[in-house]
């Protein structure tokens, strides 16, 4: 009995586990690097309102090191993200007053594979994708308004996810 209790509770860990992503304070205008990839923020505008301060905000990745890729999920994930996500940031002091978000997820674009005639001549012309992914030197990068408390500067934290890589 205690075997199947103790089981029970490793599976319950292991899957809580998989989903769980170290998370890393970001300070305006510098990037922080995990894993050769720049994470960071700007801010682009500001405007100081009567009960809150509106931001404008843009997120970004940069790819310093070699390409990345994200392989196609082929397991059950129990993880809300999308699959081609890299880095999910978070403003911790945001109200998300006015339906504005709290962060902004940012994510890699397919990565697709044309089959020629000399590989298959019954699938010739066809497109496949094999996953996704981020190539050397690329940037990745997105706007949003977040809305903070009066006199409060955006506390953003980045929740980047691990990538494989492809020597090139």
């Amino acid at each position: 009995m205690n075997i199947k209790k103790y089981s029970l509770a490793f599976i319950f860990m292991l899957l809580f586990s998989i989903g769980a992503n170290a998370q890393y304070k970001l300070v305006r205008d510098s990037a922080i690097f995990i894993n050769d990839m720049q994470f960071g923020y700007t801010i682009n505008n500001v405007q100081s309102k009567e009960d809150y301060e509106r931001y404008e905000v843009r997120f970004f990745v940069i790819n310093s090191g070699c390409t990345k890729y994200i392989p196609l999920r082929t397991i059950i994930s129990f993880s809300s993200r999308a699959a081609n996500t890299i880095a999910e940031f978070s403003c911790i002091n945001a109200t998300g007053k006015r339906l504005t978000n709290k962060g902004k997820s940012l994510s890699a674009r397919d990565w697709n594979f044309s089959i020629n005639e000399a590989t298959s001549k019954e699938l010739s012309g066809k497109t496949i994708q094999l996953g996704y992914v981020i190539a050397k030197g690329e940037t990745i990068g997105g706007t949003e308004i977040i809305l903070t408390p009066k006199g409060e500067f955006p506390i953003v934290q980045v929740s980047p996810i691990q990538i494989r890589e492809i020597n090139n």
